[in-house]
Parts: structure tokens; C-alpha cells; sequence
């Protein structure tokens, strides 16, 4: 044979062939899609059965050519459910699993017009993707770690591109990315740290904020504590970069992160950041208010005495004064005069005992680090497993389970939604059980859903008369059979979790109807993301087996595959995820995502709503515990989506709020 012709292989795929083929061709870095395709459809399948040596072989020459892992992934899409379509998978873990250098000798030997192709295959999901229904978006991202660690290892000369990769990898998952990548790798010793400040180095100014605020602040502040708060004051004093200003930075809940960084920024950027979060402070908002003193105080305390007295003299750093002081908030007006007086270095004469009190940390630049850089005492909080945090909200029901004789003394059958309506109508008005109701409930929507146009009819007059019953008679199982039956309809039209939310938001309602209605929620999203929980009654029956032609059309056709859209495709997002300290017990019983499309409608008011603020008196923590666990539950069923990265940036904004109100949130 002469040059490389892996055409043969078309002809012959013999062990002998398969490595002449592979030698030739592992002389030369990159190779073209016609070199390769005869050993993806010709070897690839027969992997599993070929001696080590030649398993070898392949990877590398796999690991030297980003276009091998892009036509493998096609060409097992074109498969499809085909039984060969595992060993093609199979292959491409090994690949990322041993070939470790996999992304240094993609990044090495192509040229600047291949990287947004390489991007896209491995942090724009299309290979997470294509193994997603093998592998967690952990241990994917365990893959990815061993890729940068080599990098980060046999890198000499960096470029912007470094750095856009990197972040465009953290983006696949924020918060598992934080764990991964900047607490497991780039912080684990001196060497890492300097790879990463080399890269940042080169990085233009987006990248290098877009990396601060939201991969390297969440892990900062995580860790910091007053014991090691010099040492994250000399990591960032070496960033190669000014430190950008956040004006959501008084939402942040670890006070010890925020005194440093703000220290850590240059004088100019805090005064910068005064006059930014002003108009905030100019609102007095009741839930932030506080939190927008402290953070203003913080700032003048790391401003020089100079530099307080240069911004008190600018109009605009004082009008606040005048704007507040015509609050009838008694506190409103402490805080005032409290900011003002540290602005203008006490000369404002003001008597009054009112004190913002703040931690008292010494910060110096430390000659040498220590590393690894772990978490402190400012944790924030750790999902569970999804599944247990539902497990201890319900007890396992059955269609079967009943205490309530009535069942059997009224056995007539409902047939239609409209009868079910009527019949709720009677019970409550003659202020009886709606146990059994219930029951019909979940038995009459699942065996219609087929037919949702019928159910989205009933549905919004349903979920109010469900949503707002209780359990007066303390009947067994009556708040379980309550949220299977709010689950069904959600199930079958899921868009009306917009007319359930309007309930939860503006009806007077008691604590355990709003548990129950967020309960609900979050059992819906898991069921059409695909879980299967033994609480969510779930019956299956035979009729209809064929739906009538004029019903077709109502129900939309889901997406076939739960797959992450290419990141190529959509601008500025990412997506998670599950680590192994937030993965779910149960298992994906049907392939289908029937939830990415809705993912939107259940988070979001959610989310905002407790940015507006919540308040239930005396059972405020109970319910604002629950709340944050059944949004988590959401988030994680969100994934994969393309808004999944901004998603995950508001949990993270209210998993900090959370933990400055004290409310438990693991």
C-alpha cells in the first residue's frame, strides 16, 4: 500500500488491515472526513471485540482529529435506536475517558477558523448530547477536567481562544462547572493557579468579567471566611485585571467575601460602584434596604479618608440624603443619616445610638499562597437528591387506598370533566369530602390524555376548585391525592401551571395549599422531564387506542431526544446538569423531554417572586424552605435548555438571599 488509503478497509476489515490502515494515517495529524469515514462505519462497530493494542490506535487517532468525534456523533445519529448506536457512544467515553490530550491536540493542530467547530462538539453540548443517556453531565465534565488539567500542563504560549474555551466549558454547567473546574482544578495548587491567571491574562475584558462574576464569585464567596480572607484578597489582587464592579453585589450572603472584595477593587471602581448602587438605595426598597446600607458602608470603610470626603462633595452622591429623609421608615432614616455621616467623615452632626455593624478582618497581601483554596465556613448550601426532597412530602398511594366509605356508597361512574366540575360544586357546597373526587380526579384526567383540548378547557376552574380545598375531615392520604390530581392536569397541559401560579400568587390560601401547589409543581416538572415517582399515581388504560382525527392536531409534537441545544445555535447560554451530590434516584422511564419547552413557564414566576419578596408571617421559614427546594427541583428538571445559564445565575441570586434571611435551603 502507498500513502494512506482507508478505503480498503471498505473492501477488508481484517485485524492485519485495520493496523496498517491505523498506522499510516497516525503519522499525520489531521485528516480529512472521506480518510475517516470508512474506519467509522467499518471499525468503530467491531471496537468493542479488537485487541487492546488496536483499541489504542483508534482513540488516538480519535484524539488528534476533532472531526473523528464530530462524524462519529453524526453517523450514530443517523442510526438511530439501533443496537450499534451504544458501541459508538461506548467508543467516544473512552476517548475523552483515556485520551487525556484530546483537547490540547485539538486546540494545538487546528487552525483559528476550526475552533468554533471544536467549541460547539465539545462545550456546545453536541457530544454531552450525544452520551447523555450513558453518562451525568458530572462525570462529563470529569472528562472535560482531565482534558484542561493537560493544558494546563503542556500549554506554553496561551491566547484569547484559551479563555473562551474554558469559559465556554463552565457555561455547560455554572454551578457544577464552579466545583469541577475552579474548586477542583484551578485552585487545587500554585501551578493551576498560575495556568489560569496566564490564560486570563490573555483574555479580552468580557471574557475575563464574564469569568469573575460568574464562575470565580460564586466559588469566592463560598469559601471565604475570616481565617483564610487574606489569602482570597492575594488571589485576587493577582488577577490580571481590574476587578469589575456588580451592582448586585449587596445581594451577595457572605459578608467576609464582600468586605475583600471590595478592598481587592481599585479606589476608583469603589467610588464607581457608590454611585451606581445609589439609585437603588434612592427606592428604599424593604427587602433590600438593609442589605444596600451595609454594602455602601462597606465601601466607604475601604475608601481612604480623601476619597470619602472627594465623592461627598459630588451633588449626586448626597441627593440620596434628601430623598430618603421624607421616609416615615424610622429605620429608612438611620440608615440615611448612618451612610451620610461615614461619607462625610463624621462631620455631619447627627446624634443618635443607630449602628450598622459590620466583620472586622485584617487583609494583607500574603508572600505565598497555600493550596488547595477549600470551602470555609461560609458554606453555601448543597442540593440533595430531588427525589428524597419529594419522598418526605408524600406518603405512597395507590388508586386502591381509601378510608372513605362514600367511595362505595357512590360508585357511579364520571365520564366527562364537565360532570366532575359539577360534582365538586356540590361537595363544596354542601360542605362534604372531596376525597373521592380527588381520585376521580387524577383517573378521569389521565385517561384524557390524549384528548388535552378537553382537559385546557376545564383545566383553570379545576386547578381553582382543587387548589383551594382542604382537608377538613384529616382523611388519610387527602393532601397526596390532592397534588396527583393537580399533576395530572399539569401533565396533560402543562401551560396551565401559568393559571396555578395566578392562585398561588392571589388567593388568600393557607400554608399547606400553597406547600401543596408548589408540591405539585415541581411533581409535574419531573414527570415531564421523565422521572418516575412511586407517589404519582399514574394509571394506564386502553381507551382510546386511536384518537379521533379531528383531536390530532391539539397535541404538539415533542422534541424526540432530551438534548442540549448546540450552543452554536444559541447565543450566550449553557447548560446543567446533575452532580452526583444532586442526582435523582429514580429513573428516565420514557426518552421523551416534555418539559423543555414549558421549563420557562415554571420557573420563572417563581423565581421573581421571591425577588418581589415573600412574607407568611409566622410560618415565613417553613414555607420559604419548601419553596426553595421545589424551585431546585424545577431548575434541575430545566436542564437541558437554552436558557438554562440565566436560570441558574437567579438561583444563585436566591440561594444567596436565602441564606442572608436564614432560611435552610438543604
Amino acid at each position: 500500500m502507498s500513502g494512506i488509503d482507508s478505503t480498503l478497509l471498505n473492501e477488508k476489515c481484517d485485524k492485519d488491515t485495520i493496523y496498517q490502515v491505523l498506522e499510516r494515517m497516525s503519522s499525520k495529524k489531521q485528516h480529512s472526513s472521506n480518510e475517516i469515514l470508512p474506519i467509522i462505519k467499518n471499525v468503530v462497530p467491531i471496537y468493542p471485540s479488537l485487541p487492546r493494542e488496536l483499541k489504542m490506535a483508534l482513540r488516538r487517532l480519535c484524539g488528534n482529529n476533532y472531526i473523528f468525534i464530530s462524524l462519529v456523533i453524526e453517523y450514530a445519529k443517523e442510526l438511530g435506536k439501533n443496537r450499534e448506536t451504544s458501541i459508538f457512544y461506548g467508543f467516544l467515553t473512552d476517548v475523552l475517558k483515556y485520551e487525556s490530550d484530546c483537547l490540547f491536540n485539538y486546540l494545538e493542530h487546528s487552525s483559528r477558523r476550526d475552533l468554533p467547530f471544536i467549541k460547539s462538539i465539545l462545550f456546545g453540548s453536541r457530544c454531552y448530547n450525544a452520551l447523555s443517556s450513558s453518562i451525568s453531565i458530572v462525570e462529563y465534565l470529569k472528562f472535560m477536567k482531565m482534558q484542561w488539567e493537560f493544558v494546563f500542563k503542556e500549554t506554553k504560549q496561551y491566547d484569547k481562544t484559551h479563555l473562551e474555551m474554558f469559559v465556554s466549558c463552565l457555561q455547560l454547567n455554572i454551578p457544577y462547572g464552579v466545583d469541577i473546574f475552579i474548586e477542583g482544578l484551578a485552585t487545587t495548587s500554585e501551578f493551576s493557579w498560575n495556568a489560569l491567571i496566564m490564560m486570563l491574562s490573555k483574555g479580552t475584558s468580557v471574557q475575563q468579567r464574564r469569568f469573575f462574576m460568574y464562575h470565580l464569585v460564586p466559588f469566592l464567596e463560598k469559601v471565604t471566611n475570616p481565617d483564610n480572607s487574606s489569602t482570597i484578597f492575594t488571589l485576587l489582587s493577582q488577577l490580571p485585571f481590574d476587578i469589575p464592579t456588580s451592582i448586585d453585589c449587596f445581594k451577595w450572603g457572605n459578608p467576609y467575601f464582600k468586605i475583600v472584595y471590595l478592598h481587592g477593587m481599585s479606589e476608583a471602581k469603589r467610588a464607581q460602584l457608590f454611585r451606581e448602587l445609589l439609585p437603588c438605595f434612592e427606592l428604599m426598597d424593604l427587602y433590600t434596604d438593609d442589605s444596600l446600607a451595609e454594602i455602601l458602608v462597606m465601601i466607604l470603610d475601604a475608601m481612604s479618608k480623601d476619597s470619602r470626603d472627594e465623592l461627598s462633595h459630588d451633588a449626586i452622591s448626597l441627593n440620596f440624603v434628601t430623598k430618603r429623609l421624607h421616609s416615615e421608615d424610622h429605620l429608612v432614616r438611620e440608615r440615611t443619616m448612618f451612610v451620610a455621616k461615614k461619607l462625610t467623615n463624621d462631620q455631619l452632626q447627627y446624634e443618635s445610638d443607630f449602628t450598622i455593624d459590620l466583620p472586622r478582618i485584617e487583609l494583607i497581601k500574603l508572600s505565598k499562597l497555600e493550596f488547595p483554596i477549600k470551602e470555609g465556613l461560609q458554606n453555601l448550601p448543597k442540593g440533595n437528591s430531588t427525589k428524597n426532597e419529594l419522598v418526605q412530602q408524600f406518603n405512597t398511594i395507590t388508586l386502591q387506598d381509601s378510608d372513605d366509605e362514600s367511595d362505595e356508597e357512590d360508585s357511579r361512574d364520571i365520564l366527562f370533566l364537565k360532570d366532575l366540575l359539577l360534582e365538586f360544586e356540590k361537595v363544596i357546597k354542601n360542605d362534604g369530602s372531596e376525597l373521592r373526587l380527588l381520585k376521580e380526579t387524577v383517573k378521569l384526567v389521565r385517561q384524557k390524555k390524549n384528548f388535552p383540548t378537553e382537559v385546557s378547557f376545564y383545566s383553570k376552574e379545576l386547578l381553582k376548585k382543587i387548589a383551594t380545598i382542604s382537608n377538613k375531615f384529616d382523611e388519610k392520604s387527602f393532601e397526596e391525592w390532592k397534588a396527583n390530581a393537580l399533576v395530572s392536569i399539569l401533565v396533560v397541559c402543562p401551560d396551565k401551571i401559568v393559571d396555578l401560579y395566578a392562585i398561588l400568587f392571589n388567593n388568600e390560601l393557607s400554608l399547606q395549599q400553597r406547600m401543596v401547589i408548589l408540591t405539585s409543581a415541581a411533581l409535574s416538572a419531573r414527570e415531564l422531564r421523565g422521572f418516575d415517582d412511586e407517589f404519582v399515581v399514574k394509571p394506564k388504560y386502553d381507551f382510546p387506542t386511536n384518537r379521533l382525527p379531528w383531536d390530532e392536531s391539539a397535541t404538539e409534537q415533542q422534541p424526540e431526544n432530551n438534548k442540549i441545544q448546540d450552543i452554536t445555535e444559541i447565543t450566550g447560554s449553557k447548560v446543567t446538569w446533575r452532580s452526583k451530590r444532586l442526582e435523582t434516584d429514580s429513573k428516565i422511564t420514557q426518552q421523551q423531554n416534555n418539559f423543555r419547552k414549558y421549563a420557562t413557564l415554571f420557573f420563572y414566576p417563581l423565581a421573581h417572586a421571591w425577588l418581589n419578596g415573600i412574607n407568611l408571617g409566622a410560618f415565613d421559614k417553613v414555607f420559604k424552605r419548601h419553596y426553595i427546594s421545589m424551585l431546585k427541583i424545577i431548575l434541575t428538571c430545566a436542564s437541558p435548555h437554552y436558557e438554562l445559564e440565566e436560570m441558574q445565575i437567579l438561583m444563585q441570586e436566591i440561594l444567596s438571599d436565602a441564606v442572608k434571611q436564614q432560611v435552610q435551603t438543604s
